[in-house]
């Protein structure tokens, strides 16, 4: 996706402890942030706020800390939305999107950068579960070509940090992850993605203390107030900027559950008695079982059997295919034609003029017939002549 349009607007504050800190942040550790038009339903966490018209406050456990080179953060989204134009173009691509039982899906997102912020740019994986299906992402299989900072794996996000000085605009790169899905229930499933441009990007510092209050300058349009307070003296720098967000919403699609629709294909379908077809079951709908009726009298469950004929005749074949919704029936009549062995002629018997066939075979005058190798060498010769005259004129029981 790429484009312009009306982004919501909301709002991320956090407090980053630097790894270069010799000590941790902790003891009533609580965010202010006063903006207009906050929606209630988007305060995260939403177990440690506390809602006051346009005010969200956090007050986190006694326990929480922010230990050096971690950040804790609280978000909150608005009803405001202003138009934006990104700078990214992103694809997603899976090997499968269906799922009724567990499965992996390979998934792989492209990414072009129509423009390059030099601010910051940033992204996320996500595979997150609902109550009609868990997505977890397997440990070791992230690949990208991405020029990164750093890349952060977990089971259900992966985080990751573009260097801007060594991507360039309108080149394609991909990110790609194999997701392990087990669905509840039949469901249409993508893990989502997004992109974050940093743009306006501006810091100032602030004096030693347990509570810092950014100043007007830099808070966004329809903030009042952003503040952060602890129990832990600290020296403050603050930073403030803007993200324009491309992404690709996660797809966890209930599938509504239909009976299969029977189809599949035979190979050969005509030969002489004792040669072997191979039945490939093409049928749709997700199908969990089959019961062939192969025409000969005999049967198969397997999906996709393979059957030797050895009796002569024309026979029809048909396929059930069935899953926990129902089944659906195809027959193909007439499908297998099983010749007389050494009847090249289709005539329902061995005469003289398959004799001659297989003599003119042996001396190069005919294509050689596969059924005409009675030996079984792979080769049609005179031996194979002489065996079928001798079959012709009484001398031997069978080819």
């Amino acid at each position: 996706m790429r484009g312009t349009g009306d982004c919501r607007i909301g709002y991320y504050t956090g407090v980053h402890n630097s790894p270069q800190s010799e000590g941790t942040i902790n003891g009533s550790i609580s965010f202010l942030l006063d903006a207009a038009e906050v929606v209630h339903q988007s305060v995260f966490p939403a177990s440690y706020a506390e809602i006051n018209g346009t005010e969200v406050r956090w007050n986190f456990p006694e326990i929480t800390e922010i230990k050096p080179g971690t950040t804790l953060s609280t978000s909150a989204a608005t009803s405001t939305f202003i138009p934006r134009e990104s700078g990214v173009t992103i694809e997603r691509r899976t090997n499968r999107t269906q799922f009724s039982d567990a499965g992996v899906q390979d998934a792989v997102f492209n990414i072009t950068f129509d423009t390059i912020h030099p601010d910051g740019l940033w992204g996320r994986i996500e595979a997150a579960n609902t109550s009609d299906v868990s997505a977890s992402f397997i440990p070791g299989t992230v690949q990208t070509d991405l020029p990164l900072f750093g890349l952060n794996e977990g089971l259900h996000r992966i985080e990751y940090r573009i260097n801007t000085t060594m991507i360039e605009a309108g080149n394609q790169y991909f990110i790609s992850a194999a997701v392990a899905v087990e669905p509840t229930q039949p469901v249409m499933f993508a893990p989502s993605i997004g992109v974050w441009e940093t743009i306006n990007f501006t810091r100032t510092a602030a004096p030693e203390g347990t509570m810092v209050t950014v100043p007007h300058i830099l808070l966004p349009d329809n903030v009042s107030n952003v503040s952060f307070s602890s129990a832990t003296p600290c020296t403050w720098e603050m930073a403030r900027n803007e993200h324009i967000i491309s992404s690709i919403t996660q797809r966890s699609d209930l599938v509504v559950p239909s009976p299969p629709s029977a189809a599949f294909t035979a190979t050969p379908t005509s030969g002489a008695a004792g040669f072997t077809v191979r039945f490939n079951d093409t049928s749709t709908g997700e199908p969990t079982s089959w019961f062939w009726d192969l025409g000969d009298g005999t049967n198969s469950t397997d999906q996709h059997p393979v059957h030797t004929y050895t009796t002569p005749g024309t026979y029809s074949v048909r396929l059930t295919a069935s899953n926990a919704v129902g089944s659906d029936t195809v027959t193909e009549q007439a499908l297998i034609i099983v010749h007389i062995r050494g009847d090249f002629n289709g005539n329902g018997r061995v005469d003289i003029g398959d004799v001659a066939k297989v003599a003119w075979m042996a001396i190069g005058l005919m294509e050689p017939d596969p059924a005409a190798n009675f030996k079984g060498d792979g080769e049609v010769d005179s031996a194979d002549a002489a065996r079928i005259a001798y079959y012709y004129v009484g001398k031997i029981p069978a080819l």
